[in-house]
């Protein structure tokens, strides 16, 4: 407990510890410790405690290997479906992208990162209604009868 009554200059001049944003841990990667600061950087310097950096951890590896597994689908696209390997390995590719997706989405919304933690059901709604109010097809500059995504 504190002592009572009013503190002194000095006490006052005293800085109390100034909070850092958490530094990543070795274990990770150099990809995986960039998505780190990447992300620590978008939050509140205290967001992340202590207890939470596992999970964090986790999430940037698996942004990093949702990453690898895209390349390698965008080389498979290269392969021939016909072939019945070649289709059974895009397919487990698939899938093992669907699964890094879901473990980051999980992650994500545990850690508070994403707009659904961020956001009460009906101030997203009432959100979402205000929008721009200019509808694609109605950006100025673009030609008469066209969409914006044609080219």
């Amino acid at each position: 407990m504190g002592s009572r009554g009013r503190k002194s200059a000095a006490e006052l001049g005293v800085i109390q510890g100034i909070p850092e944003r958490p530094k990543p841990p070795g274990e990770l990667t150099s990809a995986q410790a960039e998505e780190w600061r990447a992300v620590v950087a978008r939050m509140p310097v205290n967001w992340f405690p202590r207890e939470i950096w596992p999970l964090l951890c986790a999430y940037c590896r698996h942004i990093c290997n949702a990453r690898h597994i895209a390349k390698l689908i965008e080389a498979a696209h290269d392969l021939d479906i016909g072939d019945r390997t070649a289709l059974m390995r895009f397919n487990r590719l698939l899938g093992m992208q669907e699964r890094q997706s879901n473990a980051l989405a999980g992650l994500a919304t545990r850690m508070r990162l994403t707009n659904q933690s961020r956001y009460t059901p009906s101030s997203a709604a009432a959100q979402a209604k205000g929008g721009s109010g200019v509808k694609l097809w109605e950006i100025p500059g673009a030609p008469e009868g066209s969409a914006p995504w044609e080219d």
